[in-house]
Order: C-alpha cells, then sequence, then structure tokens
C-alpha cells in the first residue's frame, strides 16, 4: 500500500501559506498583543502555535489537497476446463471408467489447481454449456460452436488457459485446425478415448428418397465402412418393423474398406414408414452400436404425373425432363400443343414452356385448361405471349415489355420459407450462367414467394428469377427467364453431378405437385427429427376469410409408442404459432393440434424421431486432431488421459503468474469530516487556553 497527497495546485503554495501564517501569528501575539506580558513565554508559544497551525490548515484546504492510496491487488489466472460431453467417449472399451473414476480424477485434479487458478469448467457437444453433469448424451461434437464461444467470452481476459479433454473425434461444424484463428490463449487437449487400431464394421451413411408411393419401388443407397476386417463378410439386411424387406452379403477386400450399394425397396402402406438397416459379421468388432441405423420415407397413395407443354422444342425441355425422372416418383410426358391437346384425367402438374406463345396463343384452350386447378409451372421466355398471361389473371402482371431482354444471375433470397435448399447449392446456383429475361415491370397480385432474384451485370435487384404464388386454391410456379439447360451443363462441369440442378427442379416440382390443403390450420414440421435435437412445429392459423390470425390459443397433444399423451401449448410468434419440444426418445408419434373454442379446428398428424448414430460412425480417437489444435494455439498435448502429468504443466508453468491489479483511490481532505474536526478542536483549544490563562 502506498498512500501520498496530491493537489491540483502547485505545492509550491504551501511555503507562501507558511510564511502567511506566521506573518499573521506574529503580528496577533508578538507584534501587537498587549497581554503578551502577562503571558509566560512558553505560553505565548503555546497559544501562537495554536493560531499558526489553524491559520496553515484552513489555507491549505485552497489547494483542494487529496489522499492517493495506491494499492495492489493479484489475481489469479484463468483456467478453463472444457469436457468432450458427446456419446463417442463411451463407444470404447474403457467406458465405465469416463462413467465412475474419470470425472473423480478430473474434480481432485481441479481442486488442486485452484491454489494456482480460477477454474472455470464448461462442456460441449451439440452446444457449450456449463458443466454439471457428466452424461455424455451430446449426439454431435462442434468444435466450430465451443471456439465460438471461447472467443466470444474469454478473448479479452489477459491470462487464460485452456483444457480440452476429448477424443478429438467431431461431426458437426467446421474442421477445427481451420478455426483457431483470433484464439489468443493455449488450448492444451487431453486425449480421450481409444487411439489403438480396431476392428469395426459400420454402417456410414444411408440415403434415399424422403417421398415414396405405395406399391412403387424407391432406391435406398446404404454405404458401408470396415477397418481391419478384410476378407470377412458382412450380412446386409433392412426390415420395416419384423418384416425383412432386404438381405444380402458382402465381403471386404481390404482393410480400410467403403461401399455404397443401392437397394429398391416397396410398401404396401401409406404414411410415414420407418425403415431399419443392419451390418452384422462374425468377427469380434470394438463397438456394436454403429451397426444399425435407421431412415423415414414417407409413402403417398400414387405416383405424380407431370406434362410439359410447349409448342417449340428447346434444350430446356429436355433438361428439364431429365431432372425430373431423376425421381422415380415423377412420371413426365412430352406435349406439343401446336399438334395435340393434353389428357388432363391424371395429370398432377402441367409445364407451360412459353405457352401462350407468340406463335399461336391458343386463348381458348388456355383459358379453360386454367380452370381446372391444376398445378402449374411456367417458364417465361422469348417466345412467350405476356399479353395473353397477363389477361389470364394468374396473380401477377408483366407489364411494359417492349421485346427487350437481359441476362440475369441466380441471386438467392435468405427469406424464403416454401422449402430449403442447401447452402452448398444455393451457391452453386449463384455460379451458374444467366438465364434471358425479359425486361419487364413484375407486379404481383397475390400472395407470393420469391425463391431467387435476378443479379444483372453483377447488381442485385429486387427483381423475380424463380418465384410461386397461388390463385385461388391452385399453387402456381414461375421461371422468369430461359437458358437453364445451361446451369444443368455448367453444374455438371463443376461438381461432375447433376444433383444441385436436378434438386433445385425436383425440389420446385415436388412442391407443386404433392397436394397441400387450404385448410385453415396448417401445421408444418419435418417429417422425422434425431433423437436428441429439439422438435421444431410451427403453425398457422386462418380465418373465414383465409387470412392469417393468431387470436385462437393453440394446442398439441402429442402420442407416444405406448399411447401416453403429453399436452404443449403453442407460443405466438408474429402471426404465427411456433413450438419446440425438446429431449424425445427414438419413435413414431401422432399428434393432434386443437384450436380454442373460438374456432373449433383441429389437425392430426405425425412424426418419428430416429435414432442418432452420427457419434458411432468413427469410434476411432483423432489423436492428430488434438495435436493440431495445441500446436495452433502454442498449447501442450497430453496423450492416454494422462492427468498426473497435466498437474505438473499446470502447477509448474512458469509462464503462468499472478496478475497484479494497480488500485487507485482518491479522497479529497475537504470532505474528510476527521480534518475539519482537527481544525475546531485547535480553534476550541487556543480559546480555552487564553481564556483559562488571562482570566476572560
Amino acid at each position: 500500500m502506498n498512500i501520498s497527497l496530491i493537489s491540483g495546485h502547485s505545492f509550491w503554495w504551501i511555503l507562501l501559506f507558511i510564511l502567511m501564517s506566521f506573518g499573521l501569528v506574529y503580528w496577533q501575539y508578538f507584534y501587537k498583543n498587549t497581554f503578551k506580558k502577562e503571558l509566560s513565554k512558553l505560553r505565548l508559544i503555546l497559544l501562537a502555535s495554536l493560531r499558526f497551525l489553524v491559520v496553515f490548515f484552513m489555507l491549505l484546504l485552497f489547494l483542494q489537497p487529496s489522499i492517493k492510496n495506491k494499492s495492489y491487488i493479484a489475481h489469479k489466472p484463468t483456467l478453463i476446463f472444457v469436457q468432450d460431453n458427446s456419446k463417442s467417449i463411451l463407444y470404447n472399451r474403457d467406458s465405465s471408467y469416463y462413467i465412475d473414476k474419470y470425472p473423480l480424477k478430473v474434480g481432485t485434479l481441479l481442486q488442486e489447481l485452484k491454489s494456482k487458478y480460477d477454474v472455470l469448467k464448461i462442456g460441449f457437444g451439440n452446444d457449450v454449456q456449463p458443466l454439471l453433469n457428466w452424461n455424455y448424451n451430446a449426439t454431435t461434437t462442434n468444435y466450430s460452436k465451443l471456439f465460438d464461444f471461447l472467443k466470444s467470452n474469454y478473448s479479452n481476459l489477459p491470462d487464460v488457459q485452456v483444457l480440452l479433454a476429448s477424443d478429438g473425434i467431431y461431426n458437426s461444424g467446421g474442421n477445427p485446425r481451420y478455426q483457431l484463428e483470433d484464439l489468443n490463449f493455449p488450448i492444451h487437449t487431453l486425449q480421450l478415448g481409444d487411439t489403438a487400431e480396431m476392428a469395426d464394421v459400420l454402417i456410414s451413411s444411408v440415403k434415399s428418397n424422403k417421398i415414396g408411393f405405395v406399391n412403387t419401388s424407391f432406391p435406398v443407397r446404404v454405404g458401408i465402412k470396415a477397418t481391419n476386417l478384410k476378407n470377412e463378410k458382412f450380412a446386409i439386411t433392412i426390415k420395416k418393423g419384423n418384416k425383412l424387406l432386404i438381405q444380402d452379403e458382402v465381403t471386404a477386400d481390404q482393410n480400410l474398406f467403403y461401399m455404397e450399394k443401392d437397394y429398391m425397396l416397396s410398401t404396401t402402406e401409406k404414411g410415414l414408414q420407418k425403415f431399419d438397416v443392419f451390418v452384422r459379421s462374425k468377427a469380434k468388432e470394438h463397438s456394436y452400436k454403429n451397426n444399425k441405423t435407421d431412415f423415414v420415407v414417407d409413402i403417398l397413395n400414387t405416383k405424380r404425373n407431370i406434362a410439359i407443354c410447349y409448342d417449340q422444342y428447346h434444350p430446356d425441355i429436355a433438361a428439364l425432363r431429365s431432372a425430373i425422372e431423376a425421381n422415380r416418383n415423377f412420371a413426365v410426358q412430352l406435349i406439343n400443343v401446336s399438334k395435340e391437346r393434353p389428357q388432363l384425367n391424371n395429370v398432377n402438374l402441367l409445364v407451360f414452356y412459353q405457352i401462350p406463345s407468340l406463335k399461336n396463343s391458343y386463348k381458348g384452350w388456355f383459358q379453360n385448361i386454367l380452370r381446372k386447378n391444376i398445378p402449374s409451372l411456367f417458364v417465361i421466355g422469348a417466345n412467350s405471349n405476356l399479353n395473353i398471361l397477363n389477361q389470364a389473371n394468374l396473380g401477377i402482371k408483366l407489364l411494359g415489355f417492349h421485346g427487350d431482354f437481359q441476362k440475369s444471375i441466380y441471386q438467392k433470397n435468405d427469406k424464403f420459407s416454401l422449402f430449403e435448399l442447401e447452402d452448398e447449392q444455393e451457391i452453386n446456383l449463384e455460379n451458374l450462367p444467366p438465364l434471358l429475361t425479359p425486361m419487364v415491370d413484375y407486379q404481383f397480385q397475390s400472395e407470393n414467394y420469391i425463391l431467387a432474384y435476378q443479379k444483372i451485370k453483377n447488381i442485385p435487384t429486387k427483381m423475380p428469377l424463380i418465384a410461386f404464388n397461388t390463385k385461388g386454391n391452385k399453387k402456381i410456379a414461375w421461371i422468369f427467364g430461359e437458358g437453364f439447360w445451361l446451369w444443368k451443363l455448367y453444374s455438371y462441369r463443376l461438381n461432375n453431378t447433376h444433383e444441385y440442378f436436378n434438386g433445385l427442379m425436383n425440389k420446385i416440382i415436388q412442391y407443386l405437385a404433392i397436394n397441400s390443403n387450404r385448410d385453415r390450420l396448417i401445421i408444418k414440421h419435418a417429417k422425422d427429427f434425431y433423437e436428441g435435437d429439439n422438435v421444431n412445429i410451427e403453425a398457422e392459423l386462418y380465418n373465414k376469410s383465409y387470412q392469417l390470425d393468431n387470436k385462437d390459443k393453440l394446442e398439441l397433444i402429442l402420442i407416444n409408442k405406448d399411447d401416453k399423451t403429453f399436452h404443449y401449448p403453442f407460443q405466438k410468434s408474429g402471426m404465427i404459432y411456433k413450438l419446440s419440444i425438446p429431449f424425445l426418445e427414438a419413435g413414431k408419434y401422432n399428434y393432434q393440434v386443437l384450436t380454442g373454442e373460438k374456432d373449433n379446428l383441429r389437425q392430426k398428424g405425425a412424426f418419428i424421431v430416429r435414432t442418432n448414430n452420427i457419434e458411432s460412425n468413427n469410434l476411432q480417437a483423432e489423436s492428430r486432431v488434438l495435436q493440431q489444435i495445441s500446436k495452433g494455439t502454442r498449447g501442450k498435448y497430453f496423450k492416454d488421459r494422462d492427468l498426473s502429468a497435466v498437474y505438473t504443466f499446470l502447477k509448474n508453468n512458469e509462464n503462468v503468474k499472478p496478475i497484479l491489479e494497480e488500485k487507485i483511490s482518491l479522497k479529497s481532505i475537504i470532505n474528510l469530516l476527521f480534518i475539519m474536526i482537527f481544525i475546531i478542536i485547535l480553534m476550541i483549544l487556543e480559546w480555552f487556553l487564553k481564556k483559562y490563562w488571562l482570566g476572560f
């Protein structure tokens, strides 16, 4: 502690104050004082001294002096212990150790380090949260979220050490070694799990259509991965409930074996159907928890028929047809309407490729076909007759057309909500050649959703390139440009696959061709969820005029596989309702959504919660990942859960020292009561002695 006296004025004034005080006392007690002969020299000097002190201290207050108190506080460095709380920690031979002994040993270690560090404990997996329970129940491991959390919360602290205990396996977010930027503190890593080579076979992937049809075959692709099981035979089976659908056998021809194989399935039942996939071997495996997975298909009643109408052939038609036929659930017929008229009895979707055209307006037939309320996709190009389209009352007007066209690139709309495209797919589409689009004023006259805007000469606009709207009960889609056959060509050249182009067209066609109700109560959610994820459900409630209205209460009654019911109220969010249900076990769930007494509406539905096996897809601990994390942050790597080495290093780390914080406090002497009391006491003492000694 260091105490000193400071002032905003020069202390040279003190010399003047001393002279002034001395002069005043001399004049009063020695020069002019008439009673100086009545007091002894000692008493006179004592009274003069008291008066001197009073005057001096009062003059000194004019300098506004303050007492400066400087002290130092020692802060311990921060140690953040981060525990991988994902399921893969228990998927090894030593799982009982991590349940029983390991938490106790870590607790003892951290307790002993508290003498040197301020210790914080967090866990991570799907998300980052305080480490309260060592339950290892996270269904994914995401290092990106962990590093973002550390950057946001601890980058500003002066001395931070991080101890990360993990098996190094990640299956969500980015690669950890590319996520280390801006981390200004070391991350020491403690290796958990089994780094030894293991013998194991697992189902690495299952790919299938989300939608199928009754009594119609649909494909499923199963990926099998095996390590250190060369020449072993694996039995692959696919079941629906107890019914065996597929039985197959494959042989691993090398120690690092991977294979994808296609199978065709069919079912006679409609609705959400769950299928189980198994792989088995006779060899002793490291774990059997990754030998099973499942997938879900929504089985509809019938196959959807799409008719593409045109009167002049264009490469776009072939590209669109091939994309639609890539989905076995759709059948396509091409109809040259200049030669024949389509039979609409079994058509679920009409594609008008530049129809009506400049060649022929087909005015009577076109108006007649629009009355049938069949969902439609309109492709607008140089041969389109925009005047006839504007007269058709389709919920949009294309005005101000003078025969001019421009080149427009795909620009995604982040607010589009009818269906989702993957980010990678959107990025791919934005790098494809432009479409030839008409230069018009686009005016929607009904509810609309824009999937993509036009980007012209690299300038974003609010003109639609691909859009959806409704007219009455009919769904309509628009592609305002021709030349998307180049999308298919260039996308394949860039990615060696038609998946991105086909995926876009199939999303558009599927939305239009699959029946959707116009009920006043509409429920939206995914068909299946992973165990451990939140089940998110949205609802829209419309009044009798079919306008969004959320004044009524909404409740979901959930029924699990054991016929137990659970009640969940929806929360209002803007003009819609939202509900998030956490921690549902795997299985099929039916539900009813009920409104209050005002509308008395109800809607039924179902979804499936699937077992999440992502954590079991890779069971061999990744020591290299942890080593790269430590090296990239100037930390230290500890192998084989060596807690004693961790303690020795952190306890004796000379680079980690307490931080001294300088604390300065200022107190004005004027505001100190004891100073004023002291001056008053001096004045009273002088007065008392003078009165006592002189008798007046």
